[in-house]
């Protein structure tokens, strides 16, 4: 038998049932999904083997484990596999002879309504959760011998569940890291307290990958041994991206270590480091698009950081980051995200879209492996073809985006996006959006360093108070930034800003 989990459902399939919108199990369910052909899988067995089988005449493609299935051609299911069905996805396991799911193939919800036994102790319910979620767990006798290990580990590592029973857990450990791993099995065994450690795996290819293991110990009683509980979640994604920036952090140290040795080199070195951070920052663009920006650090070095580039020839990525604090810390930390992004380095996200780009930079930029930094930042992608603009931020301010409307007067829309500071939190908590770029509007992103001040008479300017600035310069036609800089400092009663402040200004032609 298989037993089939789809849409948070369960079927199970025997000898002669047809899966899909004709077939013999629950048509009328699998009808209702876009993708399932009639009589799409057929499902035959012996009494020691399960098949499927794609009929000829079903145009689809259809994927197991990855691998595209041949039509008309039986495949053979051995355990726990994935299969997409034009893009449809569910999970298919062979079941053993003595296995059931109940009489009348019910589903999950059939079974909360109708079973008399607990959910919380029905065994085949909770192996199905264990062998849905990403993170490997195995037991582990006090030779290191596997007793039992979850279906994830055929997922990450490629091999087999039954492959790995009452193997020797320490076989595929990476040989430069066999001496920390047995060192903590046996410390574990024989003060029984378990460890949190980070090694390398052997992927069944071949290749390695990191684990971050965590262990429980499992003391021993009449009827069992003493044994292990490991629970293990690949971090390779991570390491990669701790080497990425550690070679960044090496290159510009390097230039850093000297101003060590006195205060004239820590001074000279310092002026060094800020030319470098300068010549970072981009080239002005003039074509359709125009642009201009300042950057104006409260000291030699500050944390804001800023870059626009065509990632392609219809889009233009924007942002303007600001990293907590002050000097050569969060002055290199915003350098390294500033390359990041600009090289397009940064794992798991879409740099098309600024919400994936806020949740991968937030995964890789928690603060406490930063030195407790965290930073704001505002990202958008212009769509030239389009002319809309997509954005999303993260604790930064809105950014402000000027029109021409009827009789030459300013159209004033902020841009505000919804999210924490990048690494304040492990939660996802970023919403975007989108707004229409009319031709010769003007997008100004800056910095909170230019408003978040008190003004001459004591009062605070603030963010809607800058914006009516820009607004009231753009309806005298003295929207140039140095204009923008004069009037701040007339205003704040001072040309030296307590904070970093930075702006950038994009002219659309």
């Amino acid at each position: 038998m298989v037993r089939v989990s789809f849409n948070n459902s369960d079927f199970v399939f025997k000898d002669g049932d047809v899966l899909g919108s004709e077939g013999t199990v629950e048509p009328k369910f699998f009808a209702r999904f876009e993708g399932i052909r009639p009589r799409h899988v057929v499902f035959s067995e012996t009494s020691n083997e399960s098949f499927l089988l794609i009929p000829e005449e079903v145009g689809s493609v259809a994927r197991l484990d990855g691998a595209r299935i041949v039509r008309g051609v039986k495949h053979r299911i051995t355990g726990r596999h994935s299969l997409i069905l034009n893009e449809v996805g569910m999970l298919i396991e062979r079941l053993a002879t003595n296995d059931s799911f109940g009489p009348d193939n019910e589903t999950v919800e059939e079974l909360e309504a109708g079973e008399t036994q607990e959910l919380g102790t029905h065994l085949p319910l909770l192996e199905l959760i264990v062998d849905n979620i990403d993170d490997l767990i195995a037991v582990i006798d006090s030779k290191g011998r596997r007793v039992w290990n979850n279906a994830a580990y055929a997922h990450v590592l490629g091999y087999s569940v039954e492959s790995l029973a009452g193997s020797n857990s320490l076989i595929e450990v990476h040989p430069d890291d066999l001496p920390k791993v047995q060192a903590a099995l046996q410390d574990s065994m024989r003060t029984g307290a378990g460890q949190r450690i980070e090694y390398r795996l052997r992927h069944f290819s071949g290749h390695y990958i990191y684990l971050e293991s965590q262990g429980w110990i499992l003391p021993a009683t009449d009827v069992r041994r003493q044994l292990l509980v490991v629970i293990s979640r690949d971090i390779s994604k991570r390491k990669e991206l701790e080497e990425q920036q550690a070679v960044l952090y090496e290159q510009q140290s390097r230039t850093l270590r000297a101003l060590q040795l006195s205060q004239q080199m820590i001074s000279a070195q310092l002026t060094d480091a800020a030319t470098y951070v300068r010549s970072q920052l981009p080239t002005n663009l003039s074509d359709s698009v125009q642009t201009d920006w300042r950057y104006l650090p409260s000291s030699a070095l500050g944390g804001d950081a800023l870059d626009f580039f065509w990632i392609d020839k219809d889009h233009l990525v924007v942002f303007l980051l600001d990293v907590v604090g002050h000097g050569v810390g969060p002055a290199l930390l915003a350098t390294s995200i500033l390359h990041l992004l600009r090289q397009g380095a940064l794992k798991d996200g879409d740099p098309l879209d600024p919400v994936s780009v806020l949740s991968a930079l937030n995964r890789s930029f928690q603060m406490d492996e930063h030195g407790d930094k965290v930073f704001s930042i505002w990202y958008g992608v212009f769509d030239r073809v389009s002319g809309i603009i997509h954005y999303a931020s993260a604790g930064h301010p809105a950014a402000l985006l000027i029109s021409l409307g009827a009789e030459g007067l300013p159209q004033v829309a902020w841009l505000k996006g919804k999210g924490l500071w990048i690494g304040a939190t492990s939660a996802d908590t970023f919403e975007g959006g989108t707004a229409v770029v009319a031709q010769d509007a003007e997008l100004y992103v800056f910095s909170d360093g230019l408003f978040e001040w008190s003004t001459a008479d004591g009062s605070m300017l603030g963010l809607e108070g800058f914006g009516d600035l820009v607004a009231r310069l753009s309806t005298a036609g003295g929207t140039e930034l140095e204009g923008i800089l004069v009037e701040v400092q007339r205003v704040h009663g001072s040309d030296h800003f307590e904070d970093d402040a930075s702006i950038l200004k994009i002219h659309f032609g």
